[in-house]
């Protein structure tokens, strides 16, 4: 027999109504979509709610609130009344988006940097691989 506790919501259906409730609570207050808050109004956590999208027949449901949370916070990148760090930060660790910088090194070595300077020694060493002279650059 499988452990665990019953679940919160018996239906999607259950759970589409507290989800409803909770965008027009927070449409009536003027307050931010958030995931924790949605939590929150939900009485649960947000690892709570990744384990009803694992569910089958509550994936749908929870799939559409993040997606309208997401709307929400993507909308407001646009404007400059909001926090455009804050926005980014909760995309990225919320929503799947992901903030990336490329050094552009070499591909095995991801922290290889393209763009830097050689040092003299390296230069020197280039210069004679090619037979070219290096008295310019010895000390």
């Amino acid at each position: 027999m499988a452990g665990g506790r019953p679940l919160k919501f018996e239906s999607p259906e259950e759970l589409q109504a507290k989800i409803d409730e909770y965008f027009a609570h927070a449409d009536d207050s003027k307050r931010p979509y958030t995931l924790a808050s949605l939590a929150y109004h939900l009485d649960c956590d947000t690892e709570t709610l990744r384990n009803y999208a694992g569910k089958e027949e509550f994936f749908g449901t929870i799939k559409r609130a993040k997606v309208r949370i997401e709307a929400s916070k993507a909308e407001k990148l646009e404007s400059k009344d909001y926090s455009t760090a804050g926005l980014i930060f909760d995309m990225a660790n919320n929503h799947g988006y992901a903030n990336k910088q490329t050094l552009g090194g070499d591909s095995s070595n991801p922290l290889a940097f393209k763009n830097v300077e050689p040092s003299i020694d390296e230069v020197i060493a280039k210069l004679k691989e090619l037979g070219l002279p290096t008295d310019v650059y010895e000390k």
